[in-house]
């Protein structure tokens, strides 16, 4: 099954919810779960989404 999770926070930012949002990625991963992960553009890169494979 693939799985879109949608966040604010991701790398290179590090804080609560990124460590929560890597454990969920990782076991759903390990499920064999088809996980990525999506999150709006830091400053400074390209004007459309990126979507960050996880796994």
């Amino acid at each position: 099954m693939k799985l879109v999770l949608v966040t604010e926070t991701f790398p290179p930012e590090f804080n609560g919810v990124l460590m929560t949002l890597g454990h969920l990625a990782e076991g759903l991963r390990l499920k064999e779960f088809e996980v990525q992960v999506v999150r709006p553009n830091q400053k400074g890169e390209r004007k459309h989404l990126d979507l960050l494979g996880v796994g």
